[in-house]
C-alpha cells in the first residue's frame, strides 16, 4: 500500500477565511517561504458578451497595463521585480486570473496593495487600449502561423462546437478590432467584482496577517450582475467528428485525438488523469513505447485529461510525417481498444501511482506551486480539497475502474480528430474504437 503524506509532512498547513466583501482567502502557510497570491474571477471567455469575443482576454491585458501609481507596464513590472517578485495574467475558458509574487513576506503590505490597485483602480487610458488591441491581435496571428497553434484552435473548435466554449478565448481580429473602450470597461465593471472572486495564497507569513492586509488595501465594488456558472453538462455536439486544416508549411502533419468527458466535479477525473498518465504522460508510457520506440513514427506523443466546470476532454498530442499518419492513427486507436478490453499493463499503472505520490515533495517546493494547483478547484467550488486528495483517488484506481470509465467515454461514435498540414480528409484511414 503506498501511503500518501499529510499537509503537515510537506511543511504546509492549510486554512481559510473571509475578507471584505465577502471574498474568500485560502492560505497555504508554508515556513520560511515566498509569497504567491492569485486572484481568480470566474469571468473567463464564456462570459464574452454575444459578437465580443475576446472581451474578458482583453481585459485582462488592460488590468496589468497601467494603475494610477504605475501608470505603464513596465514601471509596474519594474517596482514588481525590483523586490525579486513577479507579476502576471492570464484568461481561461472559466476564469481570468492576476498572479503576483514577493520573495520576502514582510513586503506583504506591498503586494496586497499593488494588487489592489491593478483590480480596482487600473486605467484603461484610450491610447493603451490601442496600444493592448495591436499586441492581441498579434498574439492571435501566432495562432496562424505555428501548425501546432493551428491545431491547437481546430481541436477546440471541433470538441465544443455548438456551444460556447468554441469560441476563442483571444476573440477573432474582427471582434477584437471591434472592441471599444466602453466595451471593456462594461466587462470590467460587471465581471471584475468581489462575488466573482476568490483570493488563493501561499508562502511564509500567517493567513491573519494576510487578511488584515487585504482588509487594509482590497476594497472593491460588488456588481449588481449575478455571476451564473452552469449548473448542468454542457452539451455533446457531433455533426463533425474530423477537422483537418491543409497546411503546407512542412511534411509533418500535427494531431490531437479525443473525446468529451464530464465536468471536474465528476468522480471519474481521477480514473481519466491515470489513464492519460500511463498513456502519454512520461518517457515510458503506452504511446511512446509504440509510436516512437518500437515503430519511430513520432519524436513526442503526450496524453491529457482536462476538467472544466460543465465539461471536459481526455486527448492524445503528436505528429508524424505525412507518410506514416495512417499507420500512427491506427496505432493510437489500437492502443485504445486495448485500453477498453482489458485496461492498462499492470506495471505502467503501479509505476504511475509510485511516482504521483515520490513526486508530491519535488513538484511541491514552491509557494506558486501550491496556489497554481488549488485555484480553479477552490474558485469553482471543489472547495478545501487538496493534492493529497486528488493523490489518494489516483492511487485508489482499480483495473475494473480503468476499463469501466474507458468503456463509457472512449466510444465508437464519440471520438475527435483535428489535424494540420499537407493532408486531406481522404487521406485518413477509417477510425474506430
Amino acid at each position: 500500500m503506498i501511503k500518501i503524506p499529510t499537509l503537515s509532512n510537506l511543511g504546509v498547513t492549510r486554512r481559510e477565511c473571509r475578507v471584505k466583501n465577502g471574498v474568500r482567502l485560502v492560505h497555504f502557510e508554508k515556513l520560511h517561504a515566498p509569497v504567491s497570491v492569485r486572484a481568480t474571477f470566474l469571468s473567463g471567455g464564456r462570459f464574452d458578451p454575444s459578437g465580443r469575443d475576446g472581451t474578458a482576454h482583453f481585459v485582462e491585458h488592460m488590468l496589468v497595463a497601467g494603475t494610477r501609481s504605475f501608470p505603464s507596464k513596465d514601471k509596474l513590472a519594474l517596482a514588481i521585480e525590483r523586490l525579486g517578485g513577479s507579476i502576471a495574467a492570464s484568461t481561461g475558458l472559466d476564469s481570468l486570473k492576476v498572479d503576483m509574487g514577493v520573495s520576502d513576506p514582510t513586503d506583504i503590505d506591498f503586494l496586497t496593495s499593488t494588487l489592489a490597485e491593478i483590480l480596482t483602480g487600473s486605467l484603461f487610458l484610450p491610447e493603451t487600449v490601442e496600444m493592448e488591441r495591436g499586441s492581441i491581435l498579434k498574439e492571435i496571428g501566432l495562432y496562424k502561423s505555428g501548425m501546432a497553434q493551428l491545431c491547437d484552435r481546430a481541436w477546440h473548435e471541433l470538441i465544443f462546437q455548438g456551444t460556447l466554449l468554441e469560441r476563442f478565448v483571444l476573440g477573432t481580429e474582427e471582434t477584437v478590432s471591434a472592441l471599444s473602450r466602453d466595451n471593456l470597461m462594461a466587462f470590467y465593471n460587471d465581471c471584475v467584482s468581489p462575488n466573482r472572486l476568490t483570493l488563493v495564497t501561499s508562502g511564509g507569513i500567517s493567513i491573519d496577517v494576510l487578511a488584515e492586509s487585504f482588509n487594509e488595501h482590497l476594497i472593491m465594488k460588488p456588481s449588481r450582475v449575478e455571476m451564473n456558472m452552469p449548473k448542468a453538462l454542457l452539451p455533446k455536439q457531433r455533426k463533425q467528428s474530423i477537422s483537418v486544416v491543409h497546411n503546407e508549411t512542412s511534411d509533418q502533419v500535427f494531431m490531437t485525438l479525443g473525446f468529451r468527458t464530464g465536468s471536474i466535479f465528476e468522480k471519474d477525473v481521477s480514473i481519466l488523469d491515470l489513464i492519460a498518465g500511463v498513456t502519454g504522460g512520461s518517457r515510458a508510457s503506452l504511446l511512446l513505447k509504440k509510436l516512437r520506440y518500437e515503430k519511430g513514427l513520432v519524436y513526442s506523443a503526450s496524453a491529457v485529461s482536462y476538467g472544466l466546470s460543465d465539461a471536459g476532454e481526455w486527448s492524445i498530442h503528436t505528429s508524424t510525417s505525412v507518410s506514416q499518419i495512417k499507420e500512427a492513427v491506427n496505432a493510437i486507436f489500437a492502443i485504445i481498444r486495448e485500453i477498453k478490453e482489458v485496461g492498462l499493463p499492470d506495471d505502467l499503472v503501479a509505476a504511475s501511482k509510485e511516482s504521483a505520490v515520490k513526486s508530491l515533495r519535488s513538484r511541491y517546493q514552491t509557494s506558486a506551486s501550491w496556489v497554481g494547483s488549488h485555484s480553479y478547484s477552490e474558485s469553482i467550488g471543489r472547495v478545501g480539497e487538496t493534492i493529497l486528495d486528488w493523490t489518494r483517488d489516483y492511487v485508489n484506481v482499480t483495473q475494473d475502474d480503468i476499463i469501466r470509465v474507458a468503456r463509457k467515454y472512449f466510444t465508437s461514435d464519440g471520438w475527435y480528430v483535428a489535424m494540420v498540414g499537407k493532408i486531406n480528409e481522404e487521406d485518413l484511414p477509417a477510425m474506430s474504437v
